[in-house]
């Protein structure tokens, strides 16, 4: 009997050696798990924040596209009124430029009138001039003539 007892205070010793093993190791897990669930908490937490602003980053990608789209169209819009005003503009030169060819040629030809005109002017200006020294030439032989006819001496 003694001997049975003995079996069984080993057997108790080894149960509660067991048990205490058993127990630390449950308390490692149950540790362990706790962890876990905070760091599963955790990674919930930063999943939910991560689809909170990946929803953003969307929301604000199709504002970004809506504002691309409608500056797309305000820029060829711009670009045809960039063209009609280039081509009024065009037309605008070519018309000035007709119009000051055209004025051009007008002074050439009025200059090329008034230079005959002067030019003429010029050869009556020299012939009244011959004309008035021919007649002051005569005058003087005529007054040079009468005071030798009257016998007066100048």
């Amino acid at each position: 009997m003694n001997q049975i007892l003995e079996e069984y205070e080993r057997t108790i010793a080894n149960n509660a050696a067991e048990y205490k093993k058993l127990n630390d190791l449950h308390e490692t897990v149950k540790g362990n798990l706790a962890t876990l669930e905070m760091a599963f908490h955790d990674v919930i937490q930063k999943y939910e924040r991560a689809k909170a602003v990946i929803e953003g980053f969307k929301a604000n990608e199709e504002i970004f596209k809506d504002n691309i789209e409608l500056m797309e169209k305000n820029l060829k819009m711009e670009a045809q009124r960039y063209e009609s005003l280039k081509a009024h503009a065009t037309k605008q030169i070519e018309k000035a430029n007709k119009e000051n060819t055209f004025l051009k040629s007008q002074y050439e030809a009025l200059e090329v009138k008034q230079n005959a005109i002067i030019k003429r002017l010029e050869i009556k200006t020299a012939a009244l001039e011959n004309a008035l020294e021919q007649k002051t030439k005569e005058c003087a032989e005529l007054a040079a003539l009468c005071d030798e006819v009257t016998g007066k001496k100048v």
